[in-house]
């Protein structure tokens, strides 16, 4: 499955800084941190918790898994130390990896530095990759619920990944830049489109900024979130670093007509995508050399006959790449699919003529305003079409006449003050009144860039603005 270990032995396969492996230095660093594991009396089936920052080690940490049946659950790196007893339980897992022993661990840990010095028994010719059993557990960014936890096989990883090579060509000697976290999907489906290409992957060097990172290694594929593309082309030296990259595959929120065009008009070659950790990354995508038009889209569907819409505008996802099942209490796998063997995204949506993909909003995002139905996301479309908004994000505030109003929470460009009067004056062209927010926000600083806001972070944010939480 993953023969990428001996066909690629002698190409590139990661990098940070000064260090870089080859695709058999890596295999032999993994398999020696799987002989580890099978000596701490982990076997095939078990789950292993990973608490690692973003590093070459850490991604060897996952092939160590792939290599040996142990199930990879990497955790946020943003998770307090007290809470990962809680997720391990969840998990199943009874060994945590971890970068540098933790003040208080009620558990067994597994520091990295555990694995130097450890020889490998096998060659990566002779690994035996099985392609139906759970390989990983990622837990699902809560957005706009409860966390749930996503089990994949490699062979959802793997039909991911070949469906987006397929769209997006990656060779030998290409680099994308591995800029997103492993436990993420995005960032494993970076890893997993690499190892598919025989690409490389280059880690970021700590407190390496992304320029940098683009620049010293000198990467051809990125991937990005509509903020950070915005913020770079409006900064000299990081626009004139994405020139040259010949895939920016952008993700994570709509893109805002205005910055695909700006985008189009330096000659970047933006892609915009679709995808949710239950379908391991992206499950649509546009294409090299689409229109300005099919851009302002999320694409179309990877692999044939896996996007639908249901009669009440759900988008609906199958395939190969559709994960195994959501863990539950118990241990079972919880997979609701439709009779015909749809999962039902919550996400709202409309496929066009040419087969690409619209993404309307939620359904578990809309709400009642004095009986009118509020979408969130097309109050959010309406402000980042003003220009010089580059973030947006609307959310429902209780409501003594009218039961809920939205309230909207808003980063304009290059720090330029929130006019809120103006905002709402140029939205009145555009929306009808009841859908104007009764409150335009300042974006709050404690939001992180680089990955999807959390609509509930927002909902206490306008409370607390409200004063009806304390700070």
């Amino acid at each position: 499955m993953l023969e990428c270990f001996s066909t690629y032995g002698d190409k590139l396969a990661i990098l940070s800084g000064e260090t870089r492996m080859n695709y058999a230095e890596l295999g032999a660093r993994a398999s020696a941190m799987a002989e580890l594991l099978r000596r701490k009396g982990l076997a095939d089936g078990d789950r292993l918790g990973i608490y690692c920052p973003l590093s070459i080690d850490t991604v060897a940490m996952l092939v160590a898994c792939l290599r040996s049946g142990v199930v990879a659950c990497p955790l946020s790196t943003r998770l307090p130390e007290a809470a990962l007893e809680g997720h391990l339980e969840r998990l199943g897992a009874r060994v945590l990896v971890v970068a540098k022993p933790l003040n208080h661990a009620a558990f067994e840990t597994i520091t990295l530095s555990d694995f130097d010095g450890v020889e490998a028994t096998e060659e990566a010719s002779e690994w035996q990759w099985v392609a139906d059993r759970p390989a990983t557990i990622v837990m699902t960014s809560g957005s706009s619920g409860q966390p749930k936890a996503v089990v994949h096989s490699l062979a959802n990883h793997l039909a991911s990944a070949c469906a987006a090579n397929a769209n997006m060509p990656l060779k030998p000697g290409d680099r994308w830049l591995l800029s997103l976290p492993l436990y993420h999907v995005a960032g494993l489906g970076v890893m997993f489109r690499c190892f598919a290409a025989g690409a490389a992957m280059v880690v970021p060097a700590p407190d390496e900024g992304l320029v940098d990172a683009i620049k010293m290694g000198t990467v051809t594929h990125v991937s990005l979130v509509p903020t950070q593309l915005h913020r770079m082309l409006h900064d000299d030296r990081p626009h004139k670093a994405l020139i040259p990259l010949r895939g920016i595959l952008m993700g994570g929120a709509p893109m805002p007509p205005s910055l695909v065009e700006e985008a189009l008009g330096r000659g970047l070659a933006i892609h915009t995508s679709y995808g949710m950790t239950e379908t391991a990354s992206q499950i649509t995508c546009t294409r090299p050399g689409d229109t300005f038009k099919h851009l302002l889209s999320s694409g179309r569907a990877l692999a044939p006959d896996t996007i639908g819409i249901s009669d009440d505008g759900e988008v609906q996802v199958r395939g190969d790449a559709l994960f195994q099942g959501y863990l539950s209490l118990g241990e079972k796998l919880e997979k609701p699919l439709s009779s015909e063997g749809w999962f039902g995204t919550g996400d709202l949506g409309r496929i066009d003529d040419d087969g690409y993909l619209h993404i309307t909003g939620r359904k578990d995002n809309q709400f009642i305003s004095g009986g009118e139905n509020i979408q969130p996301e097309e109050i959010e479309a309406a402000l980042l079409c003003l220009g010089d908004v580059a973030q947006a994000v609307v959310v429902p505030k209780d409501d003594e006449e009218f039961g809920q109003r939205p309230v909207a929470f808003v980063e304009m460009d290059h720090d330029e003050d929130l006019d809120a009067e103006r905002l709402l004056a140029e939205l009145e062209r555009a929306l009808p009144r009841f859908k104007l927010p009764v409150e335009i926000y300042v974006w709050p600083v404690s939001e992180e860039d680089g990955m999807k806001p959390s609509r509930s972070s927002f909902v206490n944010e306008s409370k607390r603005r409200a004063g009806l939480l304390d700070s």
